[in-house]
């Protein structure tokens, strides 16, 4: 096992290939609204072992078709704040996640899902807080008789920072001094 890490270290040094495929667990979403009289925030990550790097960077289309608790589960992590109120928690998923057309400008979560709280405990209570979106782009929010649309734009992944060249010539000059300083015999008295 030592020996695979090590040769896995020595191959991302030299620059060689990696015999593993790309992949991103995650891809986030952030709410982008486009009417209503007050603003909403909110953002959703899913997390799937079926996400690629090209999913997370907007270029690939990814289609994660479980539905009901098995798309729940694929919720990272979901906050919405709407008219002074906020949602933690995905409800309901009839279709499961999707992105149907990879490489536009903006990618869009394309999915039939909900999010929903009552709040207040009087009798009637204060309101339901609901973040419906059907199986197109837009959503729509309400509370009360205070509506607003809008959609959930894709962020893509960062980009990697490439390494200067002139690390990979250092590599090298690094180990043959070690390899030097291993060598030399201690001088006899």
């Amino acid at each position: 096992m030592a020996k695979i890490r090590a040769m896995s270290i020595l191959a991302v040094c030299l620059g060689l290939p990696a015999a593993v495929t790309a992949s991103a667990s995650e891809v986030t979403f952030d709410w982008q609204q486009t009417s209503g009289s007050v603003e909403a925030t909110g953002s959703i990550t899913l997390s799937s072992a079926s996400l690629t790097a090209q999913d997370a960077e907007g270029t690939g289309q990814f289609d994660l078709t479980g539905s009901g608790s098995g798309a729940l589960a694929e919720v990272a992590a979901f906050s919405f704040s709407f008219d002074g109120h906020s949602l933690s928690s995905v409800t309901s998923n009839s279709t499961g996640w999707r992105d149907n057309y990879p490489g536009e400008p903006v990618n869009f979560l394309e999915s039939t899902w909900t999010a929903s709280e009552t709040f207040g405990n009087s009798n009637p209570p204060v309101g339901t807080l609901q973040v419906i979106q059907s199986s197109g782009q837009t959503s729509t929010v309400s509370f009360g008789g205070v509506t607003a649309s809008g959609y959930w734009a894709l962020q893509p992944a960062a980009t990697p920072v490439p390494v200067p060249a002139s690390v990979w010539l250092l590599l090298p000059s690094l180990a043959s001094f070690g390899l030097l300083a291993r060598r030399r015999k201690p001088a006899e008295t």
